[in-house]
Parts: structure tokens; C-alpha cells; sequence
């Protein structure tokens, strides 16, 4: 709310919150999961606030893909394992512009990610046998 008066009457705000949907929970991720869950039911709450209060002002959950930058490039081959290989950060800026401008409240970046994503909301029991069977091993591996 404290930033809310700095935004244009129908301004947009970006939360970059890491992989998929905030709400897709990986092992060996608990505390990184916990955090982006809460980041994106804050975005999802501020936008029914502004929207129950006629505002044009939009909050956006940005889930870009892994970015080839220093803190990411030790991870890059974890990432390619998973299905996300590391993109350039001009495209995850171009992508987090493009979810500003069309005033999305979450956009996540990647086919896969976002299947993954939907898998888990219709399907949990289903995203927790990809989950566990296929990324599974590869976290534990690294982080485990």
C-alpha cells in the first residue's frame, strides 16, 4: 500500500517470484517455497483490494525462467535437466514488461513451467508423482 500512491492512476507493479506459480511446491525448497506462496497470495489479495476499490492499479507475480546471470549460471545444468534452460536476462525482462503492460496477475514464464503449474492446481496428486519421480532425484542430488 505504501507504494500504491507512487504508481500512475492505472500503473503496474512487478514481484518476481521465482519459479512457476508461487505455489508449486519442490522439494528441498521448503523455506524458498514458503516464501513465494506468501508472495503470491499477496499479489493475489492486493488486487482484489484494488479491484473492490474501483483502481485501475495492478500488482503482477512475475515467474521468470532461470536468467543467465553469475547466481544462476552454477545452476544451469540443473535447470536444463528440469526442462528450463537459462535465457538471457533481456528476455525475462521483455517477459516481465510485456505481464506489466497486459496487467496479468501472475504470468509464468516457460511451456513447461506453466503446464506444470496447472498440473499441480487440477492434479496434485498427479504433480507429486512428476514431482517426486522426475525432479525429485535431481534436487536431492543437489541440495539433499
Amino acid at each position: 500500500r505504501a507504494f500504491l500512491p507512487s504508481l500512475r492512476d492505472e500503473g503496474s507493479m512487478a514481484f518476481l517470484g521465482g519459479f512457476a506459480d508461487g505455489r508449486l511446491a519442490l522439494p528441498y525448497y521448503a523455506a524458498d517455497v514458503a516464501a513465494r506462496a506468501g508472495l503470491a497470495a499477496f499479489v493475489e489479495s492486493m488486487n482484489r483490494e484494488l479491484e473492490l476499490e474501483d483502481k485501475a492499479q495492478r500488482l503482477t507475480f512475475v515467474c521468470p525462467a532461470p536468467a543467465d546471470t553469475d547466481a544462476e549460471r552454477p545452476y544451469a545444468a540443473l535447470w536444463a535437466s528440469m526442462g528450463s534452460r537459462p535465457v538471457a536476462r533481456s528476455v525475462v525482462a521483455d517477459f516481465t514488461l510485456r505481464a506489466l503492460l497486459q496487467k496479468r496477475n501472475v504470468a509464468v514464464m516457460g511451456l513447461s513451467t506453466r503446464l506444470l503449474a496447472q498440473v499441480n492446481a487440477l492434479s496434485p496428486s498427479l504433480a507429486n508423482l512428476l514431482i517426486v519421480c522426475r525432479f525429485g532425484p535431481l534436487l536431492r542430488a543437489r541440495f539433499g
